[in-house]
């Protein structure tokens, strides 16, 4: 390994505002949340202070004390307040070098580098530089991966301007925000958690029912009105939300490498390798399917999920039409393909059973309990799993064609897999004792760490083996020269 001429470097003199931020805000919180707990806003603003008061001194020592420097095969990162810290980490341990600019850091012209490495063992950085100019960024970034050639996944701003190959409109984001259960539950639960802040007795409670019982309309077309200002509402908050996250979205190609931008209020940038692609996954949901919507991401292993899946699990289009997505993605695979099979009707009845077991004896228990207005609730939810069984029933599939081992299930969240055989790192064949007594399993294939792994479920035991027999002959050599009996009915 050819060594890189040293670097050292430290954080920009703005980092002291962000280091300080970081620990201001959670004062804020505490502050909001005691006074939201005993009625009295008043105690916020001494809580900041005091927050802001022992802040200040430790982020100006934090800056201070921050030093990085590349030197030969290995990075070097001092740091510490109370406790001086020195890191040494190797440059071939490193698997990601990620480059985001939040909205504090937009408006103080400078970006966060975090830096990914093996050596981890989960999610967290070795190294995070909280606020550095963009050059230094991006001289980091080329230092490591010049040093680390076999690093190909990294997080950041192409080095030039590359040709855009998919964008998705303003539009198209609102409608998928809006009829994504994802971004829909967002509100509610935000909700939930401020009531539980502000609501903590039952005399605050019982008041303010009774004050919500006041205001409503005693029409029932006024109900009916408020109720649909409120789905109104809660749809709009996840147009805009889904608008906020994944806005001005971009993927470019340069070479095989591709990069996906977006983000309105943080702008993010994911470049990947497209060799080093273990899969390709399309995602949809039952309201998506009804609009024509597909989402397209990536799945590289050998790096963590990261902040929003954004390392091991990147999207390459957030939300569009199946034909623009499926077009996209032959680009990008030539092999991919939309052929499966069929898993035997035997699967069919362990979907209902599975989907129909839990509503049904909940039903029975509020009867005996004699609570009809719950009984009512579960046995339309029971009635309502007849069809999602059989549609998850129908959406199960797998395939091996072209070199590309495909899987398929769900129905809420629909997965379509494609997975390049030669990326899985082990396989394995499940099956529970109801599966065994009527010829099923589970198949999965696991890609390891970042990409995760994908089941085929309730497929056929000869279906099973067929699969593995033909996307790895010598996993089965030694059983199938001997004797061949390995079955390939479908």
């Amino acid at each position: 390994m050819r060594a890189a001429s040293p670097l050292e470097g430290r954080l920009h003199p703005l980092g002291v505002v962000v280091l300080a931020w970081q620990w201001v805000r959670y004062a804020l919180y505490g502050g909001a949340i005691s006074g939201l707990a005993s009625g009295n806003l008043a105690i916020v603003l001494p809580i900041v202070g005091i927050g802001v008061l022992v802040a200040a001194p430790l982020a100006f020592l934090a800056w201070k004390r921050f030093r990085y420097r590349v030197e030969g095969d290995r990075l070097v990162v001092e740091r510490g307040v109370l406790v001086e810290q020195e890191r040494i980490v190797p440059l071939d341990r490193i698997r990601g070098v990620d480059i985001s600019a939040p909205l504090l850091h937009r408006a103080l012209g400078i970006v966060q580098v975090s830096v990914d490495a093996a050596a981890t063992g989960g999610g967290d950085s070795e190294l995070t530089l909280i606020a550095v100019t963009r050059e230094q960024a991006e001289t980091l970034r080329k230092q490591v991966l010049h040093t680390a050639p076999g690093q190909t996944v990294f997080e950041g701003q192409p080095s030039r301007e590359a040709p855009t190959i998919a964008r998705v409109g303003y539009r198209t984001l609102a409608l998928a925000g809006g009829t994504s259960t994802r971004w829909l539950l967002a509100p509610l639960v935000a909700l939930a958690a401020f009531s539980n802040l502000v609501f903590r007795d039952e005399s605050t409670i019982r008041r303010a029912a009774e004050r919500g019982t006041e205001l409503l309309p005693d029409s029932g077309l006024g109900i009916g009105i408020i109720i649909l200002l409120v789905i109104i509402g809660a749809v709009g908050i996840a147009a805009a939300g889904s608008v906020i996250v994944d806005g001005d979205f971009r993927l470019m190609r340069d070479g095989d490498r591709l990069t996906a931008e977006r983000g309105l209020l943080r702008r993010r940038s994911v470049s990947i390798d497209r060799g080093r692609i273990s899969a390709l996954e399309f995602l949809d949901t039952p309201l998506w399917r009804a609009v024509g919507l597909v989402n397209l991401r990536a799945l590289v292993a050998g790096v963590g999920s990261g902040d929003g899946e954004a390392r091991g699990r990147t999207n390459l289009l957030p939300a569009g039409d199946p034909y623009t997505v499926w077009r996209l993605a032959k680009s990008i695979d030539r092999r991919a393909t939309t052929e499966l099979t069929a898993h035997p009707s035997k699967a069919r009845p362990r979907r209902l059973v599975r989907a129909l077991v839990l509503p049904a004896l909940g039903t029975l228990v509020v009867v005996a309990l004699f609570e009809w207005l719950a009984a009512a609730a579960l046995l339309l939810a029971t009635a309502l799993a007849i069809p999602l069984a059989f549609d998850r029933y129908r959406s199960l599939g797998h395939g091996l064609v072209n070199g590309r081992l495909t899987m398929r299930g769900g129905s809420l969240t629909r997965r379509h897999t494609i997975i390049d055989p030669g990326t899985v790192a082990s396989y394995s064949i499940s099956s529970t004792p109801f599966q065994r007594r009527v010829g099923l399993c589970t198949l999965t294939a696991s890609m390891g760490r970042g990409a995760g792994s994908r089941s085929a479920l309730d497929i056929g035991q000869g279906q099973a083996v067929a699969v593995l027999a033909a996307a790895e002959p010598q996993l089965l050599a030694d059983f199938t020269t001997s004797s061949n009996r390995v079955s390939r009915e479908a």
